[in-house]
C-alpha cells in the first residue's frame, strides 16, 4: 500500500506541477494566434445562431445549432466549475478572478479547436446518429499517419 501512495504522490506531482499550468496557457495562446482570434470575431454571431437565423429544416442532421450548443456547454460547465469558482475565490482573494478570466479567455481557443476538430473528424456513417469526440479524432488522424493501432 506504501508503494501505491508514493506511486500517486509522484503522479500527483507531475500532473500538477506549475509547467503543467504552462503548457496549458501556451497551447492557448498558440490556438488563439493561430485561429485568428476567431472566437473573439464570431461573438456576435453566437446569439443570430441561438436565435435560429441560420436554422433550415432541410439541412441534413440530427439536431439544430442551439442542441449543438447545449450538448457542447453540458460536457464543459458543471458543478466542478461553479464550486471551483467558490473554492478559488475563497483561497485565493479577489486576484483569483483575474487569473480565472486570463484561463477562460484563452480556455475559449482550446474548447474551439477541440470543437472544430470533433466536428471535422466526426463519425458521419449513420447520418440520423453522428459521433464525434477526442476519441473519433485520435482514431482518423492517427488511421491517416499510418498509425491506426494507437487510436
Amino acid at each position: 500500500m506504501a508503494e501505491f501512495s508514493a506511486l500517486l504522490a509522484t503522479l500527483n506531482s507531475v500532473l500538477w506541477h506549475e509547467y503543467v499550468l504552462y503548457a496549458i496557457v501556451a497551447t492557448g495562446v498558440v490556438f488563439t494566434v493561430w485561429s485568428g482570434f476567431c472566437q473573439y470575431q464570431a461573438l456576435m454571431h453566437g446569439p443570430s445562431v441561438l436565435r435560429g437565423v441560420y436554422d433550415d429544416a432541410k439541412d441534413p442532421g440530427a439536431i439544430n445549432h442551439f442542441e449543438a450548443l447545449s450538448a457542447a456547454l453540458s460536457a464543459t460547465v458543471g458543478l466542478g466549475n461553479i464550486g471551483g469558482v467558490a473554492l478559488a475565490i475563497a483561497l485565493g482573494g479577489p486576484g483569483a478572478v483575474f487569473w480565472m478570466w486570463v484561463i477562460g479567455i484563452l480556455g475559449m481557443s482550446i474548447k474551439l479547436t477541440e470543437v472544430t476538430l470533433s466536428m471535422l473528424y466526426r463519425n458521419t456513417d449513420d447520418p440520423d446518429n453522428p459521433h464525434g469526440g477526442p476519441m473519433w479524432v485520435a482514431h482518423k488522424v492517427l488511421a491517416k499517419r499510418g498509425l491506426p493501432g494507437l487510436g
